[in-house]
């Protein structure tokens, strides 16, 4: 374990034999041989002890190690603790701490919902995480530490920790032992959103993310020299913000003419206006620089930008944007939900564009991506319902999960020899393409890849492609190793060779009738979902399950036989099979999945065999008419409380006589009631 992990999650070796604890007073712990085999509190064994001593070679408390503990006190420290990780201590009895010196990092929630009533900080503590001690509803008296260089947003919610308030802002002290206190070293909220200036406390060094969110009314703000952290989102919904001030003595921060703040030692543009200012000097646009500004003049990105980070033009009103050749990388969500946005033009120099880059930009209707462009990531351009032309990278070899679905109007497919992945869901719901070949080098379609894509008539996999095959002339995507038929159209055949029928096959598809040969030993979920006005299948071969979803939403369907082969029907295969008039399940049947018939509103019984010894919760949920016989004498166990909660009517098997209302038995083949 190395000496410089700073977090470590929850179960991450979890259920894992061969990993070798290390136990100390009642934790358990992972180490090294060089330094110590105690670096990391990986869990405590025995929650009900109320007292706890942390190691003395301890660097880091795992996530939730100590969790829902009895714990009232800690003991010791040690002198080498660093971070203390997410919820460790959270809903502990924890009531009094003094953390040591070497303290640098306490995380999200750490201490969330516990008895504190008194904290003190160590000297060397640098960072404070979102809500570390919040609901501590007895906590009051707290002084952070000058050391501090990090406050998240709710750190101290629902405690009855003081402030103090100074004009519209409210701010908590530090103070160091022998050191004057200063009552304004962070601004935690403001007062009142209604004001149109602010003016930040001369003595203020941290100001919490999210101060000032949703002022709405706010025009100005001012910020004094000892500033040295601002939080993310820090002006976020500032509408009517027009001025952001530095002082020119700030070592961390400027403001050229009060219209942006930059980092001084980065050149990164931390917040934006409405005027979409950016100085020619800027280097990176980061995270939420311009997050839902409303600009009133074309936006130029300069050519010294070369980062723009996530979610820095989130739900702007931007119609068109340039990005210069020097940016090399820009992260998520960049121009997410720009509707607005009509016109782009990318940089030639960066290889990957990141998830939901431009998703929901629904009027973007062309788009070049240039040839450095390697992968595109998921959700890219998901719900971009215009964009109808994009000329695709030459060298584009992954397209990640549902990168491009619901792009309604999109007509082309990329072609180049470099494609070698299609992600999961990358083209679903595209009801504009008519035709799919797939280059010689893909060797990967991920399952419901052009799932949905209504129009689609032709299919075709060039001949040199050695990974997937359109064998026979059969109008379909089969993969070569496995004889899985991966995508289909509705005069896709399915030819003797095809052993299976992948997730999501068909869905979608405006088919009526489907026979299923007797070669297919295996469907995919989902392979007939969405399939309305499929009316009857007819399944050949011996099956052995009914997967999860595989006839789901099918609402006109009146005709299927389930092979007696199958043993597990699962989670929602027939649900919103509306129309459906009756199901015969076979004789060796275990299991039925979760809504696995649900909403079959006018199926009018069902029979039970007595080998199923599963029902999830909700498999006949919403099935109006439904009367169940099961042939099984009593309820299995195996059965979920919550099978049954629709509360249809439910009979039990009993070959002798039984009149109590609850029985039923065969009469010529037909499930009957007991009656005197």
């Amino acid at each position: 374990m190395s000496a410089n992990i700073k977090t470590f999650g929850l179960g991450v070796f979890n259920k894992s034999p061969n990993v070798e604890y290390k136990v100390y007073e009642n934790g358990l712990y992972l180490g090294n041989s060089t330094l110590s085999e105690h670096l990391l509190l990986v869990e405590i064994i025995d929650k009900e002890q109320t007292t706890f001593k942390l190691h003395p070679d301890t660097r880091t408390i795992a996530e939730f190690a100590c969790y829902k503990s009895n714990m009232t006190e800690v003991t010791s420290w040690g002198n080498n603790l660093k971070t203390i990780g997410y919820g460790a201590f959270m809903q502990s009895k924890l009531t009094a701490i003094t953390l040591p010196n070497s303290l640098e990092t306490i995380a999200d929630s750490a201490f969330k919902q516990t008895k504190l009533t008194s904290l003190n900080f160590g000297t060397g503590l640098k960072a404070i995480g979102y809500e570390a001690f919040s609901n501590c509803p007895d906590l009051a008296d707290v002084t952070l530490p000058n050391s501090l260089e990090r406050i998240d947003s709710s750190v101290f919610y629902g405690t009855s920790v003081t402030y103090t308030d100074y004009e519209n802002g409210r701010y908590l002290g530090s103070g160091d032992a022998g050191e004057t206190a200063n009552p304004y070293f962070a601004l935690m909220e403001v007062i009142t959103k209604t004001m149109t200036t602010f003016t930040v406390h001369a003595d203020t060094h941290l100001i919490v993310p999210g101060v000032f969110y949703g002022s709405y009314s706010l025009e100005s703000v001012e910020i004094k020299e000892k500033v040295s952290f601002i939080g993310s989102g820090a002006f976020e919904n500032c509408i009517a913000l027009t001025s952001l001030s530095v002082a020119a003595n700030n070592t961390h921060f400027y403001s050229p003419s009060n219209k942006a703040i930059l980092e001084k030692d980065t050149d990164r543009l931390l917040f934006g206006l409405n005027g979409g200012f950016i100085p020619e000097d800027t280097k990176i646009i980061g995270k939420k620089a311009f997050y839902y500004r409303k600009f009133t003049e074309p936006l130029v990105i300069p050519s010294s930008v070369t980062t723009i980070e996530d979610y820095a033009f989130y739900q702007t009103n931007l119609t068109a944007i340039v990005i210069p050749d020097s940016v090399t990388k820009i992260g998520k969500s960049v121009f997410q939900y720009s509707n607005s946005l009509t016109s782009v033009t990318l940089s030639k120099n960066f290889k990957v564009i990141e998830d939901w880059t431009f998703s929901g930009c629904k009027i973007l209707e062309t788009l070049t991506i240039p040839d450095s462009v390697t992968m595109i990531k998921e959700w890219a351009f998901s719900n971009c319902e215009m964009l109808a032309n994009v000329t695709y990278s030459a060298n584009l070899a992954f397209i990640g999960d549902v990168a491009f679905s619901s792009c309604v109007a999109l007509t082309t497919l990329p072609a180049s020899e470099s494609l070698r992945v299609f992600g999961s869901g990358s083209f679903r719901g595209c009801e504009s393409l008519t035709s799919i070949t797939i280059p010689k080098n893909v060797r990967y379609i991920s399952s419901g890849a052009f799932a949905d894509c209504t129009a689609l008539t032709t299919l075709n996999v060039v001949s040199e492609n050695n990974h997937y095959d359109s064998r026979e002339n059969c109008n379909g995507i089969i993969e070569t190793a496995t004889n899985t038929l991966m995508v289909a159209v509705k005069d896709t055949v399915i030819v003797e060779s095809i052993e299976a029928l992948g997730a999501e096959v068909f869905s979608g598809i405006d088919i009526q009738s489907i026979t299923i040969p007797a070669s297919i030993t295996k469907i995919g979920n989902w392979a007939f979902s969405d399939c309305g006005k499929l009316e009857t299948v007819v399944i050949e071969g011996e099956l052995t399950m009914i997967n999860a979803g595989t006839f789901s939403h099918c609402t006109s369907l009146t005709s299927v036989n389930i092979p007696e082969t199958v043993t597990e029907i699962g989670g929602s295969a027939f649900y919103n099979c509306k129309v459906l008039p009756e199901i015969k399940l076979p004789a060796n049947l275990e299991k039925i999945g979760s809504w696995c018939f649900g909403r079959c509103t006018i199926l009018p019984q069902i029979v039970i065999p007595r080998s199923v010894t599963n029902i999830a919760r909700s498999a006949f949920s919403s099935c109006a008419n439904l009367t169940i016989y099961a042939e099984a004498t009593a309820l299995p166990d195996g059965w979920h409380a919550d099978w049954n909660d629709g509360n249809r009517p439910v009979y039990w098997y009993s070959e002798t006589a039984n009149y109590d209302g609850s029985h039923w038995r065969y009469v010529d083949g037909v499930p009957t009631v007991w009656a005197e």
